[in-house]
């Protein structure tokens, strides 16, 4: 255990200064615009990093989410979404569907916690009684992990989806994710899952 907690800082702090240093080589999107200047309305305040490391395990979750703290509920209600909106899709695909909720939940319009922004009305296929499978509660978790972390580290942790990114519609195949102002997401960045 002490080995595992040892291994996550290190790996924190390596992403944190690798994205530090190499943030300025990956800084322009297709549209040649910079994708780490948010959005107008996106909180840009940085937050203090959290000094623990979250236990992500599947075999902690309960089938009510009673007793959980507040990233376990906030996991599971992603994984819940994923479920809705990117069953039976790949693991890129299902993690663009969780950063899409954390897209939104910085833009503010929809609310100011994760469960706010998934239970607004016609905004996401969400409800309190879909499953909480192991592989999406694992992908969520892991995506919420990245959040918090780019809360309080420059650059990229590992994003599947830019931030300016708050809308998509399922095609039968896939999610198709655009802007605001309606350009589609074309997906240059890395597949962390693959």
């Amino acid at each position: 255990m002490k080995n595992a907690v040892i291994f996550a800082l290190f790996v924190v702090i390596f992403l944190a200064l690798g994205s530090y240093v190499f943030g300025a080589i990956m800084r322009i999107d297709v549209y040649g615009e910079d994708i780490y200047d948010p959005p107008a309305g996106v909180r840009t305040e940085k937050v203090e990093c959290p000094v623990n490391i979250v236990d992500i395990h599947f075999s902690y979750l309960p089938a009510d989410l009673s007793g959980l703290d507040s990233f376990q509920k906030d996991a599971a209600r992603l994984a819940q979404v994923i479920y809705g909106e990117a069953r039976g899709l790949r693991a890129y695909d299902k993690s663009m569907v969780a950063w899409c909720v954390l897209n939104r939940l910085d833009l503010g319009l929809w609310g100011n916690d994760i469960y706010s922004v998934i239970s607004s009305p016609s905004q996401f296929n969400w409800k309190a009684s879909f499953p909480v499978t192991e592989e999406d509660y694992q992908i969520a978790a892991d995506v919420l992990m990245r959040y918090e972390m780019e809360q309080c580290v420059l650059g990229d942790i590992g994003r599947t989806l830019p931030k300016q990114f708050v809308n998509f519609r399922g095609n039968g195949k896939e999610n198709i994710f655009k802007d605001r102002d309606g350009n589609v997401y074309s997906r240059w960045l890395e597949d962390p899952y693959d």
